[in-house]
């Protein structure tokens, strides 16, 4: 029985793994090792570090601008008062300087006065055949204008969305049918891994991006039985980004994308 386990094992790795190729390398808030995170800074740098794809993560400020920021607040990312992103006008969150809180690493001067990036911005920096992952941040609120922006841009076709807001991101594929949306998930409680794979196929998403320690060999292989691609964030240890690569997933996000790429392009 366990070399019947072991053989089975063998032959679903064999089955998922592909060309390295194939598989998209996403700098997570741009290369966020080495820039300060969801600045253009950042994702400039994701280019020249040859990364397939930049992912950022959107907010609505209070005069209905989509800016580009992870946390909720400016707490952690600027020097200054805390500005809460739907409270603030974006006038005001374009003055406060974002690059200067990877000070210690750059004495404080190679980031200095790197701004809160409008949606529109990024956007315009994405090379041919390189995309942008979108997350979802704030929810619903930020999807109209979030629509409109891309709509009125000419790099719709290289959108990539991802969300941990169900509704955002069903929503969202809607608006955007022929783009790939992917739904967030840390862990598969509540809902068990069957039972979520299910509502995702139920609700036209194109697959998971999940939480790279939870996807193994029996994830891999539910999602190909529904036709779902997996994507694996937030991977920065060459030793996980081979095991993914053999399991066949679609995309690894890192916050190293230069490291990264070595590995890949070695497989």
């Amino acid at each position: 029985m366990r070399h019947l386990v072991n053989c089975c094992l063998y032959f679903s790795l064999a089955f998922f793994h592909f060309n390295s190729d194939e598989i998209m390398l996403v700098a997570h808030r741009g290369a966020s090792a080495d820039a300060p995170e969801n600045t253009l800074a950042a994702v400039q740098l994701a280019w020249e570090q040859d990364a397939d794809a930049v992912e950022i993560d959107i907010h609505l400020s209070k005069d209905g601008r989509v800016m580009v920021h992870h946390d909720k607040d400016t707490k952690r990312t600027a020097n200054g008062p805390k500005k809460y992103i739907k409270e603030t006008n974006s006038t005001a969150l374009r003055s406060i300087d974002v690059g200067t809180f990877k000070g210690e690493k750059y004495k404080g001067e190679k980031y200095k006065g790197e701004k809160i990036p409008f949606l529109e911005e990024v956007l315009a920096t994405i090379p041919e055949e390189k995309h942008l992952v979108i997350e979802i941040k704030s929810g619903m609120d930020v999807v109209p204008a979030m629509t409109s922006v891309i709509k009125n841009s000419e790099k719709e076709e290289q959108v990539i969305f991802i969300s941990f807001d169900f509704e955002a991101i069903v929503q969202t594929k809607k608006s955007f049918p022929d783009n790939k949306a992917l739904y967030l998930c840390h862990y598969f409680e509540p809902f068990g891994t069957k039972k979520l794979f299910h509502k995702v196929k139920e609700a036209g998403l194109d697959g998971l991006d999940l939480n790279y320690k939870i996807i193994d060999s029996s994830v891999m292989e539910l999602a190909d039985l529904m036709d779902l691609e997996i994507h694996a964030y937030t991977v920065n240890e060459l030793t996980e980004a081979k095991r993914l690569i053999a399991l066949g997933v679609k995309s690894i996000t890192t916050d190293q994308p230069a490291k990264l790429r070595a590995v890949i392009s070695d497989q």
